[in-house]
């Protein structure tokens, strides 16, 4: 009858009585858990309260979800009661089992809490579920009840956290991502008018918009739905580009504290590391007061650890020499980085590199890291970032992560990653000194790190980290040769340029002469010998610039001696040339076969040989003179 009432054409009007008709229909529904019947009574009611009393709407609907989280409460401590007073019904405690339980058991895996449970709880939590749907559905154009909208939806979340409705949460994000598309695709068409109720975006819904993703996010990460939690990430997306307005920064601080968890159970340290930084500069914008310092220096060693826990390849000079991005333009991960990338509000392509030098430009974190920070944290970046000793550096970093695990457990997740880091950095260093290193060799090295043998040989190869974790597809640090048992590296694994080589040289040189001015050798304590070294030094200065005159003086001499050496070889041989020319004009004057003196002709000079004719080749002994001139025998010379 009162859903007569409600449906009746003379009640299109609103008037007061009606409210306490749908209290009454209402609390009627909840009784004998009738969703459908109040779902049909609401949209009723909407639209007669909608334009004349939408406050009157917002109260039925509050009550409605109020009676029927009571009654899910109530349903859930009865399930609890029933289960604990079944101990008294047990008459032998001797008996393990009742037999109602023993053939309960053989027909079905539930227990007897998972009956009790699917009896008591489970009819009022699908009851409250259809009811949190059922007023989405209705409220979701109507903008001036947009709060209880996305006060509703965000009950609907603690709902699926607290009873773990994995499948209720994924079909409610779904729906709310239906919604925020058909309302964008609305506005992109500028057909609002066809969703009743709508009045366009205002920037308070959008803001509503914004924390009720944030919500979702947060649910989502509750429950371990890291795809839901990516997907909430796009959605985040979308609502902020609709706005023109950046969020508060107290928010997006909250929403980057959440990715930093997504990342990290999804294995992408690049992304985890860029969502701590991220968070730590709002966090720093958003709070009026500083933070207490144990918070900051809490802040600061996640934002250190999280950007040297990012999966790298280099040598510990900054280059990279095994590992990077492939460089395809049709790379799927590579693709999916830079996607990322751009949902998050990072500009370019994010890398371990650019990271660290953001933090190093930053002057209050670089305060906290040189002092406040725990020594075992400032030792490790040393280690990791700026200590070239392939030989040592797994000794050297192994006590310090075991340190890390015992003096700060909140950081204790950070040990793991950063030594597969530091395995990276003693291959790539092995690389610079060796050509090849037998394997077991190699496994003493890495060895204090307690890397298990497969992950160390996945990550020689470049097979491990992957997306978002520093690794190419294809780059190798090294080949595993197991049938002699060797690690060998490429030939030219770096093909640095010079420059750095000579850049390590200095870095070597300037830490050798430091190192020499903090030593103080047993003269420099006597007074006497002091003063006699010192007096050595002055000597040598003073000689110095005499030196340096001397060698300058001594070069110059050699300057001009090269160049008066270099004039006469030039006078001589410009007199051998001429020499030639002179020999081979005469000899064409008097077509001799060879000119006299040919000796001191040029070698290039040919000689010059007179064709014979058939009389002369009859001559018997026929000669030629030196002079050119036929003799023959028995004939007189001529000119003799």
């Amino acid at each position: 009858m009162l859903h007569d009432v409600l449906t009746a054409k003379k009640s299109r009007t609103w008037v007061k009585v009606l409210e306490s008709i749908m209290l009454k229909y209402i609390d009627i529904a909840v009784d004998l858990k009738l969703h459908r019947h109040a779902k049909d009574g609401l949209h009723q009611y909407r639209n007669i309260s909608q334009q004349q009393a939408p406050q009157s709407l917002e109260a039925i609907i509050q009550h409605l979800l109020k009676a029927g989280e009571s009654r899910v409460a109530k349903a859930a401590k009865e399930a609890r009661s029933m289960n604990l007073g079944k101990g008294k019904a047990v008459a032998d405690l001797e008996c393990e089992q009742t037999p109602e339980a023993i053939m309960l058991s053989t027909m079905t895996d539930e227990g007897d809490g998972d009956r009790s449970e699917r009896e008591v709880l489970v009819p009022w939590l699908k009851f409250l579920w259809e009811t949190y749907r059922s007023v989405l559905d209705i409220l979701k154009t109507n903008s001036k009840l947009e709060k209880v909208y996305h006060q509703t939806a965000q009950r609907a979340f603690e709902f699926c956290v607290q009873h773990e409705r994995k499948t209720e949460m994924r079909r409610l994000c779904e729906t709310l991502r239906h919604h925020l598309s058909n309302l964008q695709r609305a506005t992109a068409q500028g057909n609002t008018n066809r969703l009743r109720g709508w009045e366009g975006w205002t920037q308070e819904g959008i803001e509503l918009h914004l924390a009720t993703r944030f919500a979702q996010l947060e649910a989502a990460s509750a429950q371990e739905l890291w795809t839901e939690g990516f997907r909430t990430v796009e959605d985040i997306h979308q609502v902020m580009r609709i706005s023109k307005k950046p969020p508060k920064a107290k928010l997006m601080a909250k929403y980057y504290e959440r990715l930093t968890k997504i990342f990290w159970v999804s294995g992408n340290y690049l992304f985890h590391a860029y969502a701590w930084w991220r968070h730590a500069q709002l966090a720093k914008e958003s709070q009026k007061r500083p933070p207490p310092v144990e918070d900051q220096i809490q802040m600061a060693c996640s934002v250190l650890l999280s950007a040297l826990a990012i999966p790298d390849a280099s040598d510990g000079a900054g280059d990279e020499v095994g590992l990077g991005q492939s460089g395809d333009p049709d790379d799927v991960d590579a693709e999916k980085m830079a996607r990322m990338a751009t949902l998050l509000g990072f500009r370019g392509h994010p890398t371990r590199a650019a990271l660290l030098a953001e933090i190093a430009a930053d002057d209050e974190l670089v305060d906290v890291f040189g002092h406040d920070l725990p020594a075992h944290v400032r030792a490790l970046h040393e280690a990791l970032e700026n200590t070239f000793a392939p030989r040592k550096l797994a000794g050297t970093v192994a006590p310090l992560l075991k340190e890390l695990k015992e003096a700060t457990p909140r950081l204790a997740h950070y040990a793991e990653p950063l030594a597969r880091v530091a395995v990276s950095r003693v291959v790539a260093q092995l690389g610079r000194v060796y050509s090849v290193v037998k394997l077991d060799n190699f496994e003493q090295l890495v060895a204090p790190l307690a890397v298990p043998a497969d992950d160390v040989e996945k990550l020689i190869v470049g097979a491990a980290g992957g997306p978002g974790g520093g690794a190419s597809s294809g780059g190798a640090l090294a080949r595993v040769d197991h049938r002699l048992g060797v690690l060998r590296f490429p030939e030219e694994p770096q093909a640095a340029p010079a420059s750095r080589h000579l850049g390590d040289l200095a870095r070597y040189v300037a830490e050798a002469a430091q190192a020499a001015r903090d030593h103080k050798p047993e003269e420099m304590r006597d007074p006497e010998r002091a003063a006699k070294r010192a007096r050595l030094f002055d000597m040598a200065r003073a000689a110095s610039a005499r030196d340096h005159e001397s060698a300058l003086e001594r070069k110059q001499v050699i300057e001009r001696r090269k160049e008066e050496q270099e004039r006469l070889m030039a006078e001589k041989k410009a007199a051998e040339v001429g020499r030639g020319v002179l020999c081979l004009s005469f000899g064409l004057s008097f077509g001799q076969e060879r000119c006299v003196g040919a000796t001191a002709c040029a070698p290039s000079a040919r000689p010059i040989t007179r064709a014979t004719t058939p009389s002369t080749r009859r001559l018997t002994g026929t000669r030629l003179s030196p002079f050119g001139f036929h003799t023959g025998r028995g004939r007189k010379k001529i000119g003799s």
